[in-house]
């Protein structure tokens, strides 16, 4: 029911105000983030994070100067792991990525049929493993894109 109401308020209140709500736009987006693996002690052992796909939505406001400011949220579910070193370990726990992001994006030619842009954004990320005791890891993020 809350549901309901609110998807009949947000249209409401989009039609009313379709001049202010010209200079805002609403993008979602997925994509597939590639798997990796970093060495971190001596002994030849790696952690490891499968590859996924990813999902996530952008708030974008067109200012005048033709950047877009865009509040923007991504998130994707994998596996982390460790194997190699003395003895080959290898236990699987499901982790949670998700990039809370604020940037700016500028198109970098106009009146094109294709238009490449540059993306800058900074924000933070937080690891969540849901079978962890330890809680939630949270670290700064920069995003820069072309």
């Amino acid at each position: 029911m809350k549901k309901t109401l609110i998807l009949v308020f947000a249209v409401m209140l989009s039609l009313t105000i379709t001049d202010a709500m010209a200079q805002f736009e609403l993008n979602g987006y997925g994509g597939y983030v590639p798997p990796s693996k970093t060495m971190y002690s001596y002994n030849g052992y790696r952690f490891r994070i499968d590859g996924a796909g990813n999902f996530g939505v952008g708030l974008g406001y067109a200012t005048p100067y033709g950047i877009v400011a865009e509040l923007s949220y991504m998130r994707f579910s994998s596996e982390i792991y460790q194997d190699g070193g003395v003895v080959e370990v290898i236990e699987r726990q499901p982790i949670n990525v998700e990039y809370y992001q604020l940037g700016v994006m500028k198109p970098l030619m106009e009146g094109e049929t294709f238009v490449p842009y540059g993306l800058f954004s900074l924000g933070a990320t937080r690891f969540n493993r849901p079978q962890s005791v330890d809680g939630d890891t949270w670290r700064f993020a920069v995003t820069g894109g072309l």
